[in-house]
C-alpha cells in the first residue's frame, strides 16, 4: 500500500496528513471492459427516458397549475415512474462498463424523441434535423470506438 502526503504550513509549523490508497486497485477499475449488456441497458434507458418525455408532453396539454391537477395528471405521473425506472437502468449500465463509453450513448435520446414526436404529435422533421440525427449517430459511434481503442492501448502491459 502506498501513501500520499498532503502538507500545509501554518506559520512555522508544518502538518502532514497521510492518505493511504491502493493505487493498483484504482487502476484496475479504470481498465474495465464495457460489457454488451451494459450498452443494451443504456440504449433501453434512452428509450425509456424518451418515452417519459412523450408522457410529459401529453401531460402538459391538460396541465393546470394547482396541486390537485398535478397529482391527478396521469401522464405526468407515468412519465415520472418511467424516469425512475430509467435511472435504475442507467445505474446498472454504469456498473457494467466505462462511463466514457456508455454515457455518450445517452445522446440517442434526441433521436428517439424526434421520431416519437413525429408519430405521436405529428411534428415535422426537416432536412437539418435529419442531418443532426446523422451527426449524433456518427458522434456516438466515433466516441465509443475511439474510447475503446485508446483505453486498450493505455492499459496494456
Amino acid at each position: 500500500m502506498k501513501s500520499l502526503n498532503i502538507g500545509y504550513t501554518a506559520g512555522k509549523n508544518i502538518s502532514f496528513i497521510k492518505i493511504k490508497s491502493k493505487f493498483n486497485s484504482i487502476k484496475g477499475v479504470f481498465n474495465m471492459e464495457t460489457k454488451s449488456w451494459a450498452i443494451f441497458a443504456i440504449i433501453m434507458c434512452t428509450l425509456l427516458t424518451s418515452s417519459a418525455q412523450v408522457f410529459y408532453k401529453k401531460g402538459t396539454n391538460i396541465l393546470e397549475f394547482n396541486l390537485h391537477s398535478i397529482i391527478t395528471n396521469y401522464y405526468l405521473l407515468i412519465g415520472l415512474v418511467i424516469y425512475a425506472i430509467a435511472s435504475i437502468v442507467m445505474i446498472l449500465a454504469f456498473k457494467g462498463g466505462d462511463v466514457n463509453v456508455i454515457y455518450p450513448i445517452v445522446s440517442l435520446s434526441y433521436i428517439w424523441v424526434s421520431l416519437l414526436s413525429m408519430y405521436f404529435f405529428n411534428e415535422k422533421m426537416g432536412l437539418f434535423k435529419w442531418i443532426g440525427i446523422a451527426f449524433i449517430i456518427l458522434g456516438v459511434v466515433t466516441i465509443s470506438y475511439t474510447t475503446k481503442k485508446v483505453s486498450k492501448k493505455k492499459f496494456k502491459k
